[in-house]
């Protein structure tokens, strides 16, 4: 049966697979009454023959074949196109159904941290891992800057005073949830246009998937120079914000506007993204007026939009959990009805909300994996923990109805992801058969090194406890004492050398070390330069503390010395490299005051974040990136050396408000000042086999 969404099937193989595959491939629609969400697939004599219920699920299908057939996937960091036999392998009938009704994909925080400054290119790719994984509620947030513009607007804000209320480009989410505004310096006007219209298509491909896009709500939050009604002041990490109360007309006014103008230049599929209290609880309310609130708003939502479904994050139950309490958490859910609500257990990985005693009132919910907390690039996570979460939420008296990606950073740790969303159609079984299939996947041959390799990482890095990655003294702030003892990982640093030998030695069986293989060797060296760094920083201290200046020296220059080696690895690769984060975004800058704010946005996102030094946000992000590692990094330890040496000198203690001081100047300097890009080594091997000699058992 003929389907209208086969063209963008076969457009979509192409892209993944060059024209071969998408000659051979034959799509079309399952019968009318076939449950969502299902595909059959056969291949014979090079002709591979996929129906199914909708665009989404015939893309879970392609990608399932080339997964089992070709033994190829699409990570995000897969070469494209894929290197795929001249003619297709056979491959019996096979159907399947998703066990999950949805899969939801990204957060708010993922539009700063890692898409703020995508073009179409970068998100037609990403648009396609998103076809090929399952996703069908993505979170739609590029371009909403072009709404709510235009609605301060009518509301009475000028047009340079709704562009300064909005902020900065690399910070719009964050003012998108009502965390902060006026912040990141103003909007410029030349970003407008291009990213409604970058937005635009955006939706259109996703829908052309037969995805529903979820877009931005109303939260509450407005300008405090206009007069809506009764507002309160909230506090988010330090900054002021204001929200409008749902019992103001005003609330349901704006809410209409603001869909009005999401269905003028976006379309709709009903379904708005809410959180009026991430992280920021109201103090003063107590269940009764939590209650009349959560119906207030949905009120006003379903008063824009008959069918509207309030999209709403379970953060703030796990964050605030002393002030959400079990009363609190259930009168703010039954104030909406079943089925107007769908709830995102945001951290289910690690701080479950279903579990909690009234779990979610019956409220439609989604597993979802957070994972990554400002987009941090250590290799980490807990793919044995993953699996047995989520098959303990479908065994439960009330199963999810989705399994989502949550995470505020993306592309790094791929496994972890390729695992969640294949759980998202159906168990995976033993989860290191599972792994070992990834493997030969991933590196396109089946590398006996490679898989005892991956083998150690799933008992190390990838079975972690903790909610985060543990951090190296690398992204510390230097204090007077150190660090003087960086906290023990929950695994042998000696086994990630053991990994990382086996996969250089799986690298030179294949005389591969770009793609995928290279970049999983710098992972394994940023976790060794890490536990480096810490035994170094450790030594420097003890040296200062017996007042042994020779000891010292050598320590400090070895402290140094690992920072630019570092350096120098993570320049071999772009992904790696902070620069092509800055330059995707000062390719938007139309202007030279452009320039500037998408400078000091891109740098000071993954550094200070705000602009009072060392506030509660700095560092969140912490990549370890070329660029950052030996303009960022290297020196403040640099300071903090320079201060133990004053010290040692005069005998004196050193100064903190000093050290914070010169600390403080020089990550603005970081942000201000441009860098010339550090050369990328010229051989990539020899430079890990000469970095092996120097570090010994903590190096490859």
């Amino acid at each position: 049966m003929t389907a209208s969404w086969s063209d963008a099937v076969r457009s979509l193989a192409e892209r993944i697979g060059g024209t071969p595959l998408a000659g051979a491939l034959r799509v079309g629609a399952l019968p009318a009454g076939t449950a969502a969400r299902t595909y059959r697939y056969r291949c014979a004599d090079g002709v591979l023959h996929v129906d199914a219920t909708e665009a989404n699920a015939a893309s879970v299908a392609l990608h399932h074949y080339l997964q089992t057939a070709c033994a190829r996937q699409v990570c995000w960091d897969s070469p494209l196109p894929l290197d795929l036999p001249l003619a297709l392998p056979d491959a019996a009938e096979r159907t399947s159904r998703a066990r999950s009704t949805d899969s939801y994909y990204l957060n708010f925080c993922t539009f700063s941290y890692t898409t703020a400054y995508w073009g179409w290119e970068r998100w037609e790719r990403e648009i396609d891992w998103m076809a090929l994984h399952g996703i069908t509620m993505p979170l739609a947030a590029t371009g909403h800057e072009a709404v709510l513009l235009r609605v301060y607007v009518e509301l009475g804000l000028t047009d340079e005073e709704a562009r300064a209320f909005i902020g900065g480009p690399g910070y719009l989410p964050f003012h998108f949830m009502g965390c902060v505004e006026n912040f990141g310096r103003t909007l410029p006007t030349s970003w407008l246009e291009p990213h409604r219209v970058l937005g635009a298509s955006i939706i259109e491909r996703e829908r052309e998937f037969g995805m529903r896009p979820v877009l931005p709500g109303f939260t509450g939050h407005v300008p405090a120079q206009l007069d809506l009604g009764m507002t309160t002041t909230r506090d988010w990490a330090g900054i002021t914000t204001h929200a409008l109360d749902p019992s103001e007309p005003a609330f349901a006014d704006i809410t209409r506007r603001i869909i009005a103008a999401q269905r003028e230049l976006f379309g709709t599929d009903s379904l708005y993204a809410v959180d009026p209290f991430i992280e920021m609880p109201p103090d003063s309310f107590g269940p009764d007026e939590l209650n009349r609130y959560s119906g207030q708003l949905f009120a006003a939502l379903r008063s824009a939009d008959p069918r509207a479904r309030w999209i709403l994050q379970s953060w703030p139950f796990t964050f605030n959990a002393d002030y959400w309490t079990k009363e609190r958490v259930d009168a703010f859910l039954d104030g909406v009805p079943d089925d107007g609500m769908t709830v995102l257990d945001l951290f289910a990985e690690h701080t479950p909300a279903w579990t909690r005693e009234g779990g979610l009132r019956g409220k439609p919910w989604q597993w979802c994996l957070l994972h990554n907390f400002g987009g941090v690039t250590p290799m980490f996570g807990n793919l044995d923990g993953l699996a047995a979460g989520v098959e303990a939420a479908f065994s439960s008296p009330d199963p999810p109805v989705g399994v989502g990606l949550t995470m505020e950073g993306a592309g790094t740790n791929p496994v972890v992801y390729e695992l969640a969303t294949a759980l998202a159609w159906g168990p995976v079984g033993n989860v290191g058969e599972w792994l070992r299939g990834f493997v030969a996947r991933r590196y396109e041959a089946d590398l006996p090194d490679a898989q005892s390799a991956w083998e150690i990482l799933r008992e190390t890095v990838y079975h972690q406890s903790d909610a985060r990655p543990a951090r190296s003294a690398l992204q510390q702030i230097p204090t007077p004492a150190g660090p003087r003892e960086a906290a023990p990982p929950e695994y042998d640093p000696i086994r990630i050398r053991q990994a990382g030998r086996l996969l250089l030695q799986a690298a030179r069986a294949t005389g591969v070390l770009d793609g995928p293989m290279g970049s999983d060797l710098i992972a394994v060296t940023t976790v060794l330069a890490g536990h480096s760094i810490n035994r170094i920083c450790a030594a420097v201290a003890a040296a200062y503390d017996d007042r042994d200046r020779d000891r010292f020296e050598g320590a400090a220059r070895m402290l140094l010395l690992a920072f630019n080696d570092l350096d120098s690895i993570l320049a071999s690769r772009p992904e790696w490299r902070f620069g092509s984060f800055r330059d995707h975004a000062l390719a938007w800058a139309m202007a030279p005051a452009d320039r500037s704010i998408l400078l000091d946005n891109s740098r000071r996102i993954v550094t200070m974040w705000d602009y009072t030094p060392f506030d509660q946000l700095t560092d969140y992000a912490a990549r370890i990136w070329s660029g950052m590692v030996d303009n960022y990094y290297w020196p403040r330890w640099s300071i903090w050396l320079d201060e133990l040496r004053k010290s040692l000198d005069s005998g004196a203690d050193v100064d903190p408000d000093r050290l914070r001081s010169r600390l403080a100047d020089r990550a603005e300097q970081f942000i201000r000042v441009e860098y010339a890009a550090r050369r990328p080594p010229a051989d990539l091997e020899a430079e890990l086999i000469r970095l092996a000699a120097r570090y010994g058992e903590t190096s490859l």
